[in-house]
C-alpha cells in the first residue's frame, strides 16, 4: 500500500495559514499591551497634581496609547502583506533546483519537492519572515500578559485609586473641564402663618453668592442676592401673605429645588375656653381651661366643649 504524500500546494497553504495566525495574534496582543500600559501609566500618574481636573494629561496618554496600538497593527499588517502564499512557496522551494519550462520538467520538480518535504511539519518549513512572525507573536503575547497581570494586581491592591485614574482615561474629554460644583439646596418651613417672615437656609458650597427668588401666587417673582459664608447663608422672605414658590440660582447656573410654601390663617377667636366633662366612672369634676396647654391627655369618653368670642 502506497502512502500518499501531501502536495506542495497543501504545504504552502498550511504554512501561509500558520504565519497569518501568528501575525494576527501579534496584532491583538500588541493592542492589548498598549491598553495595559495605558492603565498602568494612568494609575502611576493619578497621584500627581497634573492629573486633577481640569487636565489634558489623560487625553494625551489615551491618544498616545491609541497611536502605539495603531502603529503596531499597521506594521504587522504591512509585514503580513509582504508575505503571501507566493512568498511561502518561495521559502519552501529554497535550496531545490529550479525546473525548466517544459511540462515533464515541472512535474519532475513537483515530485522532487514533495519528497523533500516529506515528514516535515508546517513549523519546520518557514524561514526568515516565518521565524520573525513567531518571534513577534511570542514577544507581544508575553508583554500583553505581563502588563494585564500588573493591571489586575493594581486593581486588587488599590481599587479606589485605580478606578479614579482609569475613569479619567475612559472619559478624557470630560476630564478637560473642571468638576461640577456641589448642588445648591434650600431649607425652609413648608407652612407659615400669614403675614409672618419666612426664614430660608441656603447651602451652596464653593460659592460666594446665590440669587434667591420667590413668587407669591398670582404675582411677579421677586429676586435678591444672598452672600454665602462657608458654604451657608440665611435669608428672610418678608411678610408672606399668599402661598408661594421659592428657589435659588447660583452664578454657575446651578438651580436648587423649588419649595412650595403654604400659608395658614391665624385663629380668629379670642378668650378661647375649653370645658372638659369626664366620664362618671372617673369621679372627676368638670375642668375649664382658658389658657390652652401645649399637650392635653384625657380619659376615653371625655367630652370637650370649645367656646370663644
Amino acid at each position: 500500500m502506497t502512502r500518499s504524500v501531501p502536495s506542495p500546494e497543501n504545504r504552502v497553504r498550511a504554512l501561509w495559514r500558520r504565519v497569518a495566525l501568528q501575525l494576527g495574534l501579534a496584532s491583538v496582543a500588541g493592542a492589548l499591551a498598549a491598553v495595559g500600559g495605558l492603565l498602568l501609566l494612568s494609575w502611576l500618574a493619578g497621584a500627581s497634581p497634573l492629573w486633577q481636573r481640569p487636565s489634558a494629561l489623560p487625553l494625551a496618554l489615551s491618544l498616545s496609547a491609541f497611536a502605539v496600538a495603531v502603529v503596531w497593527v499597521w506594521r504587522v499588517a504591512v509585514r503580513g502583506s509582504r508575505w503571501d502564499r507566493e512568498a511561502a512557496a518561495a521559502e519552501i522551494e529554497a535550496g531545490i533546483e529550479r525546473p525548466g519550462t517544459s511540462r515533464p520538467l515541472i512535474e519532475l520538480h513537483r515530485s522532487r519537492l514533495a519528497k523533500a518535504l516529506e515528514g516535515r511539519g508546517p513549523g519546520e518549513l518557514g524561514s526568515g519572515v516565518a521565524r520573525a512572525a513567531r518571534a513577534h507573536a511570542a514577544v507581544t503575547v508575553t508583554l500583553a500578559l505581563g502588563v494585564l497581570v500588573a493591571s489586575l494586581a493594581v486593581w486588587l491592591g488599590a481599587r479606589q485609586q485605580a478606578a479614579t485614574a482609569w475613569a479619567a482615561v475612559l472619559h478624557p474629554v470630560r476630564h478637560l473641564y473642571a468638576p461640577p460644583l456641589p448642588p445648591v439646596r434650600l431649607n425652609a418651613d413648608r407652612e407659615i402663618r400669614r403675614g409672618r417672615d419666612l426664614q430660608v437656609h441656603v447651602d451652596a458650597p464653593l460659592r460666594d453668592s446665590v440669587r434667591l427668588a420667590w413668587q407669591p401666587r398670582g404675582e411677579v417673582a421677586q429676586r435678591r442676592w444672598v452672600a454665602i459664608s462657608e458654604g451657608r447663608a440665611e435669608a428672610v422672605v418678608p411678610r408672606v401673605e399668599a402661598p408661594m414658590l421659592i428657589w435659588a440660582l447660583a452664578p454657575d447656573g446651578a438651580l436648587s429645588d423649588t419649595l412650595h410654601v403654604e400659608t395658614i390663617d391665624p385663629l380668629l377667636l379670642i378668650d378661647l375656653r375649653i370645658d372638659l366633662r369626664f366620664p362618671p366612672h372617673t369621679r372627676r369634676e368638670t375642668e375649664v381651661y382658658s389658657d390652652l396647654p401645649a399637650l392635653m391627655t384625657v380619659p376615653e369618653g371625655t367630652r370637650a366643649t370649645v367656646s370663644g368670642v
